[in-house]
């Protein structure tokens, strides 16, 4: 192969693009500006390009980004560029089973058979055996295509062990297919000869030239919840001793079209033969059906939503089955068929589908209000899937209507609507029939029955899909926010300084505005060693630095993140996150910390945060790991720390990971600002709720006051609870210092007001009381069904003796 250098990126060389026949290699300028997102291409990467097909490369490990030098950032069809249906693409190397650091990465710009080719070497050491890695990204010329070629030799004199080369696909969107293993949504293994996904008429495939990928399918875990994660795409592991040496070859290839064209240019690059057999599908009214394709075993070959009622189904020769679905539709009888040269059409029909059509409106105004509706099959009939979770438009059996109307697809049948607003309005559930002649209606009417005019709810915990775990729009998360009533949020994307302002500005006129500050996730998962995750509000973001500008935060320990945000924003709020959550995203676990003494076994655990999540959305139905942060917090309290407790949704999805449960309330008044509201968050002013609203009062003090007390004394509090109709709550207790002192029984009722009681306590100096309501597991099912979650609700401290430092 002719190869010659044309840059190489050792100093002195200045040459940074190379042009040959219709592609280009350019290496980024030093005034290209990185967008929010982490996957932005900065100066310095690597942009491959033709006329249809742009892959950038990065360069470097930035420290506002994770991506390891060679990484594809972003893989994009220059006429369809909003389309991704690849978040990323990481390479990886182990040796006997652990993954190994490339050293000095260099990159080298050359034209090898008339094409630009990307040249990254790199030097790998393992124990006293020395490895080479070098790997080669070239365009095809006249296809959408990027070869991908990594060879890794032995160099040095010792064994290297059992080595494995690797790729991790993030996708973005759905979940990913490959022929034989269908729609892989649980975590597991498997071989085919490609695998890809499609989104917005973009599909993209990773593909074997010759053989089979072996193939791991993960989930993404946080805390208990699970999502479809990246793919691996690996080799078998090798024994390489000395000049031993192994190579991979991939092509990636984009498509205009799903998933049927994605198989078709496969296909074809493989070699294979294959059939273009085709489909006709009566019956979808509009609506994109769906086909899905079995082989004679009963694997799933292919599943692809054609864009018109006639297509084909590129297929290897062979008996089949296939039968066709839509949204709003059932799924349509199977049809049996072979497909060889001149086959007839397929015929399938999709059975005749229905529409659900759902108002909502504030009973007292008359108004529309922005809510989320939430439809499930009354057996026989099946869960409704609107759409990807992710999705504001339809989440799974969710969907958002920030305007307070939705029309729905649903097969005919019978059909539970639940509409939600909150906890602070009622809920409204309705049984409603569809049929293929009569459209379901649901008109609901919501009122706001538990009065917290002075108090705003706050979720100071969420991702859209500037995090690298969400894929939620900024207009989706926003719509999520006010759909549940939530009047302040802090957009905490993981190592990008999150805003709001364009989802805001896309609400619904005459839609209460959501009030926010920017704000950032630091996230240290991929730290040598990992610290958890704190979030940083207000943090000033800088529009000319990558990401916004975000703390270090790669190979950074607490101490020096905690001084990096206070130094862009001083009066900056701190929070520890899940403080227990495994694996490794709990600083209290990462830390060895001793909550009863605030010390860790670490040395590099710093206590100056200021506030404590204790209650995470992930564990709505695990309040028992609730309570176990919550004597955390009290021991911590105990040491004479004074750490604002919170509880937030973290949520990543639209559906099934709710914005707004739980939230803390912030005591901020009537209208308040958001300078106002961080000021009561600030002084303790606030109480943590999955559902009931409690409230706790030592005469006119609440919590975050330090009531002057200079000797031991009987001191009355105040608890009521509130609740809307569709929350349960069953006791309420008082703890002071961290032990339980008084409970008090909730009767069952519909009623706003639960409980007005009062209780005396003796107290002394250095005292902290806090409240704590309870409810049955399944308690909130009317507004979050089928969740399991358990309406729970705690107060900050009211404090006694001298007045401690501010928060």
């Amino acid at each position: 192969m002719a190869v010659v250098a044309l840059f190489s990126a050792c100093p002195g060389v200045t040459r940074t693009v190379v042009r040959a026949a219709d592609s280009e290699l350019r290496q980024l300028p030093a005034d290209t500006r990185g967008s929010a997102s982490p996957r932005a291409p900065m100066a310095g990467d690597w942009a491959l390009q033709s006329r249809e097909l742009r892959v950038t490369v990065a360069a470097s490990a930035h420290g506002s980004r994770t991506h390891e030098p060679g990484a594809l950032l972003q893989v994009l069809d220059r006429l369809h560029p909003d389309a991704e249906p690849l978040e990323g693409c990481e390479f990886f190397l182990r040796l006997d089973g652990r993954e190994a650091a490339l050293e000095s990465p260099r990159f080298e710009a050359l034209v090898a058979r008339g094409e630009p080719v990307l040249r990254l070497e790199g030097t790998v050491r393992a124990g006293e055996a020395t490895l080479t890695l070098r790997r080669d990204y070239t365009l095809e010329p006249g296809r959408r295509a990027l070869h991908v070629i990594t060879r890794l030799t032995n160099t040095g004199t010792v064994h290297a062990g059992r080595a494995l080369l690797g790729a991790r696909l993030s996708w973005g969107g759905a979940p990913p297919f490959a022929p034989g293993l269908g729609t892989v949504l649980e975590p597991r293994d498997g071989v085919a000869p490609w695998v890809a996904q499609a989104t917005q008429g973009v599909g993209l495939a990773w593909a074997a030239p010759r053989g089979d990928l072996q193939l791991g399918f993960t989930v993404d875990s946080h805390g208990s919840e699970r999502t479809a994660g990246a793919t691996e795409v690996r080799t078998p592991s090798t024994p390489l001793g000395p000049g031993a040496a192994m190579e991979t070859r991939a092509v990636l290839l984009l498509v205009r079209g799903d998933l049927g064209d994605a198989a078709r240019a496969a296909a074809l690059v493989r070699g294979e033969r294959f059939l273009d057999t085709p489909v006709e599908v009566d019956g979808a009214e509009g609506e994109r059906p769906v086909v899905t394709v079995l082989d004679a075993s009963g694997r799933v070959a292919l599943v692809t939503a054609p864009s018109s009622r006639r297509s084909l189904l590129p297929l290897p020769p062979g008996r089949y089955l296939a039968f066709a679905t839509a949204p709003g539709h059932a799924l349509g009888d199977p049809s049996h068929f072979d497909a060889h040269e001149g086959a007839a059409p397929v015929a399938l029909s999709v059975p005749a589908g229905g529409r659900l059509r759902v108002a909502v409106t504030d009973l007292d105004y008359d108004r529309r209000i922005p809510a989320r509706v939430q439809v499930k099959g009354i057996a026989p009939t099946l869960d409704p899937l609107f759409g990807p979770l992710h999705d504001g438009r339809g989440a799974g059996t969710a969907v958002l209507c920030p305007d307070g109307v939705a029309d729905l697809p649903v097969p005919p049948g019978r059909y539970r609507v639940h509409v939600t607003h909150g906890p602070e309005w009622t809920v409204a559930t309705q049984e409603v029939t569809v049929t293929p002649t009569l459209r379901g209606e649901f008109s609901a009417a919501l009122r706001r029955v538990v009065p917290m005019d002075d108090w705003v709810g706050c979720d100071l915990h969420v991702h859209a899909n500037p995090s690298f775990d969400s894929r939620v729009s900024v207009q989706d998360r926003v719509a999520s926010l006010v759909a549940e009533g939530v009047g302040f949020a802090t957009p905490t994307e993981h190592n990008v300084v999150g805003d709001y302002g364009p989802g805001v500005e896309a609400l619904p006129r005459g839609v209460e505005r959501l009030r926010w500050v920017p704000a950032v996730e630091l996230t240290t998962d991929r730290n040598a060693q990992p610290w958890g995750h704190f979030n940083v509000f207000p943090y000033r973001p800088d529009p000319s630095a990558p990401a916004g500008g975000p703390p270090p935060f790669l190979n950074t320990p607490p101490r020096v993140l905690f001084q990096a945000a206070r130094a862009n924003t001083p009066d900056a709020f701190i929070q520890v996150n899940h403080p227990r959550m495994q694996p490794n995203i709990g600083y209290f676990n990462v830390t060895g910390l001793d909550p009863r003494t605030n010390r860790a076994v670490s040395p590099e655990y710093d206590p100056s945060y200021n506030a404590l999540e204790v209650f995470n959305g992930f564990y709505l139905a695990r309040v028992d790991l609730v309570e176990a942060v919550l004597q955390d917090w009290f021991a911590l309290l105990n040491t004479g720390a004074r750490y604002l407790a919170t509880g937030s949704s973290d949520s990543h999805q639209v559906a099934y990971q709710w914005a707004g449960y739980p939230r803390t309330y912030a005591h901020a008044g009537r209208s308040a600002d958001p300078a106002a509201i961080l000021q009561a968050l600030r002084r303790g002013r606030a109480f943590v709720t999955s559902g009931p609203m409690l409230l706790l009062t030592a005469g006119a003090h609440e919590p975050g006051d330090t009531v002057p007390c200079a000797a031991r004394r009987d001191v009355t509090f105040r608890v009521r609870v509130l609740a809307a109709p569709w929350v349960s709550v069953r006791e309420v207790e008082l703890v002071r210092d961290g032990q339980r002192v008084a409970t008090v029984h909730v009767r069952r009722s519909a009623e706003v007001l639960r409980l007005d009681t009062t209780l005396t306590l003796p107290v002394g100096p250095g005292s902290w009381v806090v409240a704590i309501a309870r409810g049955p597991a399944g308690g909130l099912e009317d507004g979050l069904p089928g969740s399991g979650a358990a309406p729970f609700a705690f107060t900050n401290p009211v404090f006694f003796g001298a007045t401690p430092p501010g928060l």
